[in-house]
């Protein structure tokens, strides 16, 4: 079975639809050789087959025509005319509507001219649906066994679609393999078949790594627990990090502000020590480094010449190197399996690590991933009210006990420490916040992207996804605020964690190369457990302010948010996020479609999607890493089909203002040895590289339906999340 499709682009230009272009061709040139092959197209391959293979059509004729308003993702009835084809009888049986979801501006019109059409040819297109208005859905051509459907029927609003497929193959995929005669029908057409296979390449060799379950453990992991009763949940979460801050030079924080059930549970802080590093990969030089964090040594250099790839290799190999040499003892095994994060590393990937990003000849900012090795950590449940620390030591030939000892004196120090932090916090609630809301930055400067200039972008999108290039274009801006003299990154973060909390705000700090980022996203882009049983993404889209309407109720915001418009948003980073799971794993289940989730400053529509099990073969080696980096940069960010948005923004729309996004629109988030990850968007959040100039990014999905003005009070709705601390 040949499968072709979906998008995007013309099916008349042989730039957009690449071999599919020849492979139709060539079918075309001997229809009665090729008629039995089964070819099966959706959307652009549903077009291209009418386009070329429809011999009933008056080629001079212009049969590929423009919708009026195109339609992306928008879900629409669809009309059988022919209810007795194979393909599709029986599928409904019950009362329930024929469901597509569409996404096209192309349209193939020259069936339903009934002047310039030939009814009586041999290979004609034989319809078999069409929407309300009479366009195409579906169609055969007549005397073959191809036929295609203008809607995507493996979208999670289409019906029936598995069922059209599985009628398909037993009628003309099954019997064209049992046929004694199919190499005689494929001809030529092996030819342009030909090429490349798209494979996915595993990050770690599985063959070349170390026997985990032999040989002597380089690293003991030793977990102590502590009841905890807070007052103040920000509050806590600042004083800690100023306590490890003076502590230990530094802490790194991933910390859930709102305390929610599956987006609020936990908050990890990291602990840098004297054996604590950190390794970044450099864009432009396209160099990984390793740089220690406690002392004044320069930064060494890994390696050199090599791509983004190489980095996540890199990354993954000493992940497995080091989780291959640890020792969990009998009484902290299960803590050790239960908790979110025990020891790995806690990490930023910019937007520009993205497999699909085009790679850019100089950046502004070269660092374009950190991830730290944290050995130190302190784990917080919010719901079960207890605080995990975790230690990781290097055992040692001689003098165990003593080692022992001081670790377990260390453990000792800080839970009372800690403890006595906890009661300080609780008896000052209030004054301390109170001054951090009054507090007044120094502020030089603040340049926001003008409306022309904002103008001019919308109006760059909306011909790219008019001319069917792209259905949705994550546009975003960035504001730069320069301030007279260096602040505490700490400090501002402070101020934006009382402003506005959130369920997945970040605090990475890294002075000895100048990299902070203060966040509070709502949005978590990737969870994954231990043996990627269960791997989560929640994409949001769609935004409704509450300053602009103080009595905006959740009511009033869910009829909002679920209008075609915001709906069609919303759908359409759910399928593509689908179709980037379904290349890894074997099973992707929509647990939720588009819930209204209520935030400190707004209401947002989230949807949840669920997989489960590496696909077997090549993929079992699987890690959370690979499904990381192949997923990245988050489908929210960037619209849908994805790479094609990606380099229509990159290169045509959003470089009339910026170079890169840079952090903004990136992730961050940790890579635990138990295996498990969890990471965040990089949204509603500041970063800087000189604690002088921070740059603030907000944007918002460019669909047919958007509204210049509304798309640009969005985003300054989303802008003003973060940029109100210097205000």
């Amino acid at each position: 079975m040949i499968f072709i499709g979906p998008g995007p682009g013309s099916p008349t230009s042989k730039n957009d639809t690449g071999l599919i272009y020849d492979l139709l061709k060539e079918v075309s040139s001997d229809m009665t050789k090729y008629r039995k092959i089964p070819i099966f197209g959706v959307c652009l391959g549903f077009q291209a087959i009418c386009h070329h293979l429809d011999s009933a059509s008056n080629k001079n004729h212009n049969e590929i025509k423009y919708l009026a308003k195109p339609v992306h993702g928008q879900v629409a009835s669809l009309k059988l005319i022919n209810e007795e084809h194979p393909i599709f009888k029986d599928i409904i049986l019950d009362d329930t509507e024929l469901l597509g979801t569409r996404y096209h501006s192309i349209y193939y019109s020259a069936r339903m001219d009934k002047e310039t059409y030939d009814s009586h040819a041999e290979f004609k297109v034989d319809p078999i649906a069409v929407t309300n208005d009479d366009i195409l859905m579906a169609a055969s051509i007549s005397n073959t066994s191809i036929m295609g459907v203008q809607y995507h029927l493996e979208s999670c609003c289409s019906n029936h679609g598995l069922n059209v497929l599985c009628n398909y193959i037993e009628k003309h995929v099954v019997p064209y393999y049992l046929s004694k005669e199919r190499h005689d029908y494929i001809g030529n057409i092996c030819e342009y078949l030909k090429g490349e296979e798209e494979c996915f390449e595993l990050l770690s060799n599985k063959n070349e790594e170390s026997d985990s379950g032999s040989g002597k453990k380089e690293f003991n992991v030793d977990v102590h627990s502590h009841y905890v009763h807070e007052k103040d949940l920000i509050g806590l979460h600042l004083n800690l990090i100023s306590l490890f801050k003076k502590m230990f030079g530094g802490c790194l924080m991933l910390g859930s502000l709102v305390k929610q059930k599956h987006r609020g549970e936990f908050s990890i802080f990291g602990i840098p020590n004297d054996s604590s590093s950190y390794y970044y990969y450099d864009l432009t030089e396209e160099s990984i480094y390793k740089d220690d964090w406690q002392n004044e040594s320069t930064a060494a250099l890994i390696s050199n010449d090599c791509d983004r790839k190489s980095y996540y290799q890199f990354i993954e190999k000493e992940f497995q190197t080091w989780q291959n040499n640890i020792n969990v003892s009998s009484e902290n095994e299960a803590i050790f399996n239960s908790l979110p994060f025990t020891g790995g590393y806690l990490g930023i990937l910019n937007y520009e690590m993205g497999d699909c990003v085009p790679k850019l000849a100089k950046y502004s900012n070269s660092i374009g991933a950190i991830f730290a090795k944290i050995n130190q950590a302190l784990v917080w449940d919010h719901f079960e009210d207890k605080f995990y620390f975790i230690d990781i030591t290097q055992q040692k030939n001689n003098n165990n006990n003593n080692n022992n000892n001081n670790k377990n004196d260390w453990n000792k120090e800080m839970i009372e420490t800690v403890l006595k932090e906890i009661k300080n916090n609780n008896e000052d609630q209030t004054s301390s916040k109170e001054t951090l809301l009054k507090t007044k930055f120094p502020v030089s400067n603040i340049e926001k992207s003008d409306f022309e200039t904002y103008s001019e972008q919308f109006s760059r999108c909306q011909e790219y996804l008019h001319k069917g290039d792209s259905y949705e274009l994550c546009l975003t801006t960035q504001c730069k605020v320069t301030l007279s003299e260096k602040i505490d990154p700490f400090v501002l973060f402070s101020k934006l964690s009382n402003m506005n909390p959130a369920p997945f705000s970040s605090y990475m700090s890294f002075p000895k190369i100048d990299i902070n980022l203060l966040s509070s996203s709502p949005e978590r882009f990737i969870k994954w457990d231990q043996n990627l049983d269960n791997v989560e993404l929640r994409p949001i889209k769609g935004t409704v302010s509450k300053k602009k309407d103080p009595k905006m109720t959740l009511e009033k915001a869910t009829s909002i948010l679920k209008t075609p418009k915001e709906f069609g948003e919303n759908l359409m980073i759910v399928d593509l996020i689908r179709n980037d799971l379904y290349k890894l794993l074997q099973e992707v289940e929509l647990k939720e479609l588009m819930s209204v989730e209520e935030y400190e400053t707004v209401y947002q529509l989230v949807s949840v999607i669920k997989g489960s099990k590496p696909k077997k073969g090549h993929h079992s080696g699987l890690t959370g890493l690979d499904i990381l980096k192949s997923s990245s940069p988050p489908g929210s960010m960037t619209g849908a089909p994805k790479i094609k948005s990606v380099e229509l923004l990159q290169e045509e729309i959003e470089s009339l203002y910026v170079n890169e996004r840079g952090i903004y629109s990136g992730v961050t988030g940790f890579y635990s040895l138990n295996k498990k990850g969890d990471w965040s968007v990089n949204i509603r959040c500041l970063f800087s590289n000189d604690n002088i100039n921070w740059r603030l990014g907000a944007g918002g999905a460019i669909t047919v339906l958007s509204d210049l003005d509304g798309e640009y009070e969005e985003m300054k709705i989303k802008l003003e999340s973060a940029l109100q601390i210097f205000e």
